[in-house]
């Protein structure tokens, strides 16, 4: 089941602000210009804002100097596990944690910025940046703050391979090789990232920020309702010649084994609002009747994060007892290489 989760996004810091910014009257910031010298045409870029004051967390030795994904992906991290009540718990070295982190682009700040001291004076190239230039340094610092010593891992991919993660990290629960596992999807802005998407895509901004999701076995005196990852689609690849939308249409097909018809489901899709990006997913969800959210087109494509953004808005709505919704689908369309997908649940 799902036990907690978290974000941080160009909404604000919590899950909460990221499901005000996709309800109705939802207010977003506008995205600011990322201009790299030389270049007459800006990309646009929506950041995550500054939080009020200096959070405790950041006072952790490990995240003083850490990059943005860092303290985008513990802050995340951290508000699913404190949801959850297991935070004690994994500190004191009584329950195995699990952390699968995610990206896309991983850490392009400190990576351009070293590389740029680097190629303007190598000797004088500050080691400070280089360790927060490897892409598994957020799940590094993750592990450090909890002392967990338990299974850690960086996969690394297109936006699907959150759901990808998700699927691992059911395996390693069901093999019991952890007790509990955080599954964890960050990207962080810049204007490498910013000014690449754009090729592809010239309307949509890129986003920063993070999303993550707690799972367990079971989660023995939780209050109902319960959220509970019911399915997981088998990954499908496709290539550059095509086949995205055969892919996107046997994810669907698979979520929808044994789901029943009528009120209460919710689609938390990737659509951009980018005609061409969209075209496959659009088509192959163009009969889907209930209700629907695409949280890129309100904050814009944060890759990983917005995969992540996609699921932790899915386990809110189930969580809310105020809410219709009984059964969520995440349709997760990556970039260039596969399409996944998760169903969620409200049990009972």
């Amino acid at each position: 089941m799902i036990a907690g989760w978290g974000a941080v996004s160009p909404a604000g810091w919590g899950a909460a602000p990221l499901l005000h910014a996709v309800g109705p009257g939802g207010v977003v910031p506008p995205p600011e210009p990322c201009l790299r010298e030389g270049q007459s045409r800006p990309a646009l870029l929506r950041r995550v804002p500054a939080p009020d004051g200096v959070p405790d967390l950041w006072r952790e030795p490990r995240l003083r100097r850490a990059s943005a994904i860092g303290r985008f992906a513990a802050h995340a991290a951290l508000e699913a596990l404190d949801q959850s009540g297991r935070a004690e718990s994994v500190r004191r070295g009584d329950w195995r944690l699990g952390i699968l982190f995610t990206t896309v682009n991983g850490c392009v700040d400190f990576s351009r910025r070293f590389f740029a001291e680097v190629l303007r004076d190598p000797a004088h190239a500050s080691p400070i940046l280089f360790p927060e230039t490897v892409f598994n340094a957020p799940s590094s610092h993750l592990g450090a703050i909890l002392g967990s010593t338990s299974a850690n891992h960086t996969l690394l991919g297109d936006s699907s391979q959150f759901v990808a993660a998700l699927e691992t990290a059911a395996r390693l629960l069901l093999r019991r090789e952890v007790d509990g596992c955080l599954v964890c999807g960050a990207e962080e802005g810049d204007w490498l990232t910013a000014e690449g998407a754009r090729w592809f895509d010239d309307s949509t901004p890129c986003a920063e920020g993070a999303g993550a999701l707690y799972l367990e076995r079971s989660a023995a005196g939780a209050s109902p309702p319960r959220v509970v990852l019911d399915r997981l689609a088998d990954v499908q690849t496709f290539s550059a010649r095509g086949a995205r939308e055969d892919a996107l249409a046997a994810v669907r097909e698979d979520l929808e084994v044994m789901l029943p018809e009528g009120p209460g489901r919710l689609l938390c899709d990737g659509r951009t609002g980018h005609a061409s990006r969209d075209a496959a997913e659009s088509t192959v969800w163009a009969d889907w009747q209930g209700a629907r959210i695409s949280v890129r087109q309100v904050l814009g494509n944060g890759f990983a994060a917005a995969t992540a953004w996609q699921s932790v808005i899915a386990a809110s709505f189930l969580a809310d007892p105020e809410r219709s919704v009984s059964e969520a689908l995440v349709s997760a369309s990556g970039e260039n290489g596969a399409a996944a997908g998760a169903r969620l649940i409200r049990f009972p």
